[in-house]
């Protein structure tokens, strides 16, 4: 439900991350020890790109114009993930429904089934249309079957009990909470 992969972000993140670590350790190691870069300078001043028509380049003011780039770059690419998310499950009118409460609803449509641990509910909106991401916690060596088929029915039975139209997408995990999850016991 996002318009950009999850790996290009880790990836252009990382990029970002090492070329910030570099521009520091640079600004570090030039003022801290002028002497031990005295000589690379020289290679470094040939290969800038304003050397050869006769302006001076000045360090300091390439690296500050590298940085300020690079945050630039970093603002816009954080500014624009997570489009879409809300906390609004249904609007109608003035009436707002809450994620909370489409959780709690359905949690009731499911009922007490063994196999199911948690629910959470994220809504996303999309062009003006509502959307619900709907994550089915379960147990390890679940009957994955009756889970999808129960969830389902409870999907529409949330559904038509708020009254509206929002596609739901049903996603059944696993993981650590399934792994480390206690029985049930009646006390």
């Amino acid at each position: 439900m996002s318009r950009s992969s999850r790996p290009l972000n880790r990836i252009l993140l990382l990029v970002l991350g090492i070329a910030w670590l570099a521009a520091g350790a640079w600004l570090v190691l030039r003022q801290a020890l002028p002497d031990a870069l005295a000589p690379v300078q020289p290679a470094l001043d040939a290969a800038a790109a304003l050397q050869p028509l006769g302006i001076p380049l000045d360090w300091a003011i390439a690296s500050a114009a590298a940085g300020g780039a690079l945050l630039v770059l970093a603002i816009v690419h954080t500014a624009t993930r997570g489009r879409g998310r809300t906390g609004d499950a249904a609007v109608a009118g003035s009436v707002v429904v809450d994620r909370a409460a489409v959780r709690d609803v359905l949690r009731q449509e499911l009922g007490d089934h063994p196999d199911v641990l948690d629910v959470s509910v994220q809504p996303w909106r999309r062009r003006r249309a509502a959307a619900w991401r709907v994550v089915v916690h379960t147990r390890t060596g679940a009957a994955l079957d009756r889970v999808v088929d129960r969830a389902a029915e409870a999907a529409r039975a949330t559904r038509d009990a708020l009254g509206t139209d929002a596609p739901i997408l049903v996603h059944i995990a696993g993981g650590l909470r399934a792994a480390v999850a206690s029985d049930r016991r009646a006390a």
